[in-house]
């Protein structure tokens, strides 16, 4: 039914991309409907896309306003069951590749709803919050303060409510070590916090109902990867510090055993091998506590390869801050978030036995 004209709004952001669990949605999220169904408000369905405006339908969540008759009693109960399937319909699915999450949740503001409710991963992909390119270990600060001053933060998202629920719950096929969702996290809530939202992340997952549906456009998440080269006799590991570290922090998250561990078994394989372990941080703030966060770092890996059995005789560790940035973090004068998630790493340098360089 259509909503009554004046009547409030709730907003409710479903994502249906294919990066994220398709099925139910949440227990916080049916509680809120149910709390706006008793208030009387219209439901603002907003879906997420790639590209393009993001597709809304507006509802009544009342089909019999003002009546207490068991028929109608029954009437409300459908209609808060008809809800996920209104939200995972056709008329929400996505028609561009990606995911413009911030887009999705202007939309939702639009309407100026009482509250806006999202089910979403907030893997964020295309247009002005790409994280893919700006990588899960941003500055959460630094980044809001980006999209700010480029005014990219949709105005109506002043003084709006957020209660976001299954953030971080990627598809299996791209599923995100915890460390990057702890680090959306802090993104999420720093880029609504500067846009004047303020924003609730709820902990419990919805059931899922296995893949997405097929046909989706691409959604692509670029999960955090260790990659190697080799550099003579010897072989280097460029590990990002989103798979190891929290931001600004150099205690190691519980992920990244299954890091360094192998790496561990190949220096114990090789009782002549030894490695150098180098912390590597972006240019942001000062000097010294870019050098001392990246010395901790390194000095935390190779705390790690020492309980795992190697000897730190033949570990050294060194940190040298934004002193041998992999890529140039400036360009034009302008600082690039996008170079500065590369340089945020860890690498490890093993040199075999007999390897003197």
């Amino acid at each position: 039914m259509a909503p009554e004209a004046g009547a409030p709004r709730t907003a409710l952001v479903v994502d249906n991309t294919a990066s994220g669990v398709s099925g139910g949605l949440p227990p916080a999220v049916t509680t809120k409907l149910e709390d706006a169904q008793q208030r009387g408000d219209a439901l603002v369905l907003v879906g997420v896309d790639g590209a393009g405006a993001p597709p809304s339908r507006t509802i009544a969540l009342d089909p019999a306003p003002g009546s207490n008759s068991q028929a109608s009693q029954r009437a409300r109960a459908l209609a808060l069951e008809c809800v996920p399937t209104w939200a995972r319909g056709d008329e929400l699915r996505p028609k561009g590749t990606g995911s413009r999450i911030l887009s999705a949740l202007g939309r939702a503001a639009e309407d100026k709803p009482e509250e806006i409710l999202v089910v979403s991963d907030g893997v964020s992909n295309s247009g002005e919050l790409d994280l893919n390119k700006q990588q899960f270990d941003a500055d959460p600060a630094g980044l809001a303060e980006a999209l700010k001053a480029a005014n990219a933060l949709p105005p109506a998202l002043q003084a709006q409510r957020i209660v976001w629920s299954g953030l971080g719950d990627t598809s299996s096929e791209q599923r995100l070590p915890q460390s990057a969702r702890t680090s959306l996290q802090k993104i999420w809530q720093s880029v609504l916090t500067a846009a004047g939202a303020t924003v609730t992340f709820d902990s419990a997952h919805a059931p899922s109902a296995g893949a997405p549906p097929a046909g989706l456009p691409s959604d692509p998440v670029t999960v955090p990867a260790a990659t190697e080269v080799r550099d003579g006799c010897a072989t280097r590991v460029s590990i990002p510090a989103s798979l190891l570290f929290a931001p600004d922090r150099a205690d190691l998250q519980p992920e990244a055993d299954g890091v360094l561990e192998p790496i561990a078994s190949d220096l114990k394989s090789d009782a002549g091998a030894t490695a150098v372990v180098s912390g590597h941080t972006a240019r942001y703030g000062d000097a010294g506590y870019r050098r001392d966060l990246s010395t901790r770092r390194a000095q935390a890996v190779v705390g790690a390869l020492s309980e795992r059995g190697v000897s730190t005789a033949r570990l050294e560790s060194v940190g040298y801050g934004a002193e041998r940035p992999a890529v140039n973090e400036f360009v034009d004068g302008r600082h690039d978030t996008v170079a500065a998630a590369k340089n945020r790493r860890v690498e490890i340098e093993i040199r075999p036995g007999g390897c003197t360089r």
